[in-house]
């Protein structure tokens, strides 16, 4: 088994490991160290696969390159790298974890929450659909 075969289970127990509540976090943190074990992996395994990936802000991004519903939008901005991330302060986080919480939902958001989330995204290097043809 390979970390790509891995990587469906595997995705949720890592945006654990960016919760503030720490028992969140040790959990997660064990639960992926119960799942790469049992593939025959390790935690190297997992960091190795990352690193062959290249940008990873590119691979979160949809196959179009672009973001084609505010879905997309709130994933993306709920799984930056550290280094966009930076660019979101406490309250942006916030927000976006609020709308992270009834994307699956299928929500539309309100005038001033898409102007929120659309400024998130341009600012953090994201495109629509329509802006990327």
């Amino acid at each position: 088994m390979t970390i790509a075969d891995l990587a469906p289970s595997l995705r949720p127990l890592v945006l654990l490991l960016s919760s503030d509540k720490p028992g969140e976090v040790a959990a997660a943190a064990a639960q992926i160290t119960r799942r790469l074990s049992k593939a025959g992996l390790d935690w190297h395994d997992l960091a190795d696969a990352l690193e062959g990936a290249g940008n990873v802000a590119e691979l979160r991004r949809p196959p179009t390159g672009a973001a084609t519903c505010w879905a997309e939008v709130v994933e993306y901005l709920a799984t930056l790298p550290a280094d966009l991330a930076e660019l979101l302060c406490d309250r942006d986080r916030e927000f976006v974890a609020s709308m992270q919480a009834i994307t699956d939902r299928g929500f539309t958001p309100t005038e001033k929450q898409a102007a929120w989330l659309r400024g998130l995204f341009q600012r953090t290097g994201g495109a629509f659909a329509e802006e990327a043809a």
